[in-house]
């Protein structure tokens, strides 16, 4: 395990009870990681490259049957995984299967390790389910390894991986203070 995963799981402060997205997941490294250390964790990756979304695959097929069962890869478009927002139904069911686990309605936790044009692209809709958190009182906490997230305020920021390499974390307080910025 790397020390940026290492910093990015110590700073979403991932618990049991989380349901963590990893968007643009590659071989899926850090999903297998977190489940491995957090119990009970549940752990959607989504990657749009047919090899390594299958790498991911293949790693998660050959895992302990309790991490196993515990991660759901998913071969697509991230911008797919919001389509998904206007139907989601909201909830915090433990028994809810992998497969129908949805980014607004489930994500308790989200890593993003993506070039700035790919932030740029999923901001609106980050924005848009930090903001439904929000209005259910839930903490949507978000890391974002390497680039900032434009125009959002870090909770916290990390830089003490290899090449100094941060790692920004966002939660709703990001998204407020960001959004009582702008005019």
């Amino acid at each position: 395990c790397s020390h940026a995963q290492n910093v990015a799981m110590q700073l979403l402060n991932l618990t049991s009870d989380d349901v963590l997205f990893d968007l643009g997941c590659g071989d899926g490294r850090f999903l297998m990681t977190a489940a491995e250390k957090h119990l009970l964790l549940r752990c959607v990756g989504i990657e749009i490259d047919p090899v390594y979304a299958q790498r991911a695959k293949e790693s998660v097929e050959v895992a302990p049957e309790d991490i196993m069962h515990r991660i759901d890869i998913r071969e697509g478009d991230i911008m797919g995984a919001f389509d998904l927002i206007e139907t989601a139904n909201i909830s915090s069911d433990v028994s809810k299967p992998l497969k129908q686990l949805s980014l607004l309605g489930d994500a308790t936790a989200i890593f993003l390790f993506l070039l700035p044009k790919g932030l740029e692209m999923v901001r609106p809709f980050l924005e848009d389910t930090m903001k439904r958190r929000a209005n259910e009182s839930k903490n949507l906490r978000i890391a974002s390894y390497i680039f900032s997230i434009k125009g959002w305020k870090p909770v916290a920021v990390d830089l003490s991986t290899k090449g100094d390499a941060t790692v920004y974390l966002y939660d709703s307080t990001s998204f407020t203070q960001m959004a009582s910025d702008s005019p």
